[in-house]
């Protein structure tokens, strides 16, 4: 019964599969190397400057973060003296000298603004407190990307070790499978105690299968 159900796991495996790559529900998928494979494990640090550098979330928050500088020098920049120049030709009556003459002028006009009633430091202020939040956003959007890298790292390293622990586990069962064997066959040992063995050492191997399998999925979540 349990060899039943897991063909009929393995079909349904097959069709997810093929359904999410966007190929027919019938399509089968060799994959390219197996489980046994070592993964390398990768460095944590370059992880999380690829976390910090490239997550959407934080280059929108950066972003924000400019845009609530900008502001301020925006702010800042309303007090400053306001400059203009003209230029005028002898066609038009210059307001120097009256009179059209044959002359050319430029004229160079600056204002000041010498009280606005604290507009300009509120609006500075405002923009001041939305910097702050816009870089209180960033740095926990950031602490947030770090710690989430750190914690599928640890993660990876928990099933690193759960396949090494597995490992023995299968090793030490496939051992006791072997002596049982040798034991039935010399009349020393039961049907039985066969039967346990087997079982366990199938058991083992199941367990050291599906620890691989976990060894895979935290190095996908994590990167």
């Amino acid at each position: 019964v349990r060899a039943i159900d897991a063909h009929g796991a393995v079909t349904i495996a097959h069709e997810r599969l093929a359904t999410l790559l966007g190929l027919p529900a019938t399509a089968r998928i060799v994959t390219s190397d197996t489980l046994e494979t070592r993964l390398p494990m990768p460095g944590v640090e370059g992880l999380v400057a690829a976390a910090i550098a490239q997550r959407g979330e934080l280059q929108a928050a950066r972003a924000a973060l400019d845009a609530a500088a900008a502001s301020i020098r925006e702010a800042q920049a309303e007090n400053g003296p306001s400059i203009g120049i003209s230029v005028s030709d002898g066609n038009v009556q210059p307001a120097v000298q009256p009179g059209y003459t044959n002359q050319f002028v430029i004229a160079l006009q600056g204002v000041w603004r010498l009280y606005d009633g604290g507009a300009t430091a509120a609006r500075v202020a405002a923009a001041r407190d939305a910097l702050a939040q816009a870089q209180a956003e960033y740095d926990e959007l950031r602490a947030r990307a770090e710690l989430d890298v750190r914690e599928g790292y640890v993660r990876l390293q928990t099933a690193a070790e759960r396949v090494a622990a597995a490992l023995a586990l299968a090793t030490s069962a496939a051992e006791d499978e072997r002596l049982a064997e040798v034991r039935y066959r010399g009349q020393v040992g039961t049907q039985l105690e066969l039967r346990d063995a087997q079982a366990r050492n199938a058991s083992a191997r199941q367990q050291f299968i599906r620890a691989q399998a976990d060894l895979r999925i935290a190095d996908a979540h994590l990167r």
